[in-house]
């Protein structure tokens, strides 16, 4: 990734957690407490048409390294 698709990607961050403001907060407390190997993150996605999709994994520890990466380019 060059590095100006880097500052792309946090502007993008910012605006998605200014329009979301309880996201921000929710990943703080996950992050403190929940993101270890062996936690489970589950995912639901409703479109509007109403047909909803799920799926979960159960994080292993490079999982956890790969989350913290993420967290660290997102500026946390």
């Amino acid at each position: 990734m060059n590095p100006m698709e880097l500052i792309q990607m946090k502007q993008r961050m910012e605006q998605f957690f200014e329009g979301h403001p309880k996201v921000r907060p929710f990943f703080h407390a996950v992050s403190r407490n929940a993101v270890k190997e062996g936690s489970v993150i589950e995912v639901k996605v409703t479109p509007p048409d109403g047909d909803a999709y799920e799926s979960n994994i159960r994080l292993s520890a490079q999982d956890v390294d790969t989350i913290r990466m993420l967290m660290q380019l997102a500026g946390r």
